[in-house]
């Protein structure tokens, strides 16, 4: 066989095996589930109006990355593929706002205004998958201050916690756990903020 011969063969070989190689993983978002909120109650103008900020949180936690939590207590790493489809910073402000208005506690405000009564200072502490376990553990721990008007003391603190083991290792499993946790907690805290201020 002569050489051109020889490289054309090798060429198509080449390009035959192409075709076995896989395709580029693509991404994948994750939006948080939807919460189970009550019927909410009814809120006329004379209700106070607070005002919900973005949620404060370390650099890796307001990322939109998921984040896996070595069972060392110490390391973080970002998961490669796995997004959520905003800044948890933003989703969770959402959803509290939701929990909140359905919880009937005020008139909801997510910029700061002259009439604010009340501000909700949230932060974000845990909102990982933690390497314990066969499949891991979904863990989220956030953290409220009710601020009343231009004061510096909070008049109500909450920190609030959950952890659900896992039942398979698949991201989007961890994903779902960590918005219900998530939708769990925000319904305690309007709950608890509510029954304070009616005492």
């Amino acid at each position: 066989m002569r050489p051109a011969h020889v490289l054309i063969l090798l060429g198509v070989v080449a390009l035959g095996g192409c075709g076995t190689f896989s395709a580029p993983k693509s991404d994948t978002f994750y939006r948080l589930p939807a919460g189970a909120t009550a019927a909410g109650s009814a809120i006329d103008d004379t209700a106070p109006v607070v005002y919900v900020p973005l949620f404060a949180a370390s650099d890796v936690h307001a990322e939109r990355a998921l984040v896996f939590a070595h069972d060392d207590g110490v390391a973080l790493e970002q998961y490669t593929y796995h997004y959520w489809a905003d800044s948890p910073r933003v989703m969770l402000q959402q959803a509290l706002v939701a929990h909140l208005s359905n919880a009937g506690v005020g008139r909801m405000a997510l910029e700061p205004a002259a009439n604010v009564a009340y501000t909700i200072n949230a932060r974000i502490k845990k909102f990982e998958r933690r390497s314990a376990g066969k499949h891991g553990t979904a863990e989220v721990v956030l953290e409220f201050d009710v601020v009343a008007g231009d004061a510096v003391v909070a008049e109500f603190s909450r920190s609030y916690a959950r952890a659900v083991v896992l039942g398979d290792a698949a991201v989007a499993t961890c994903a779902v756990a960590l918005g219900q946790s998530a939708h769990e907690i925000l319904a305690e805290f309007a709950r608890d903020l509510r029954a304070h201020w009616s005492r």
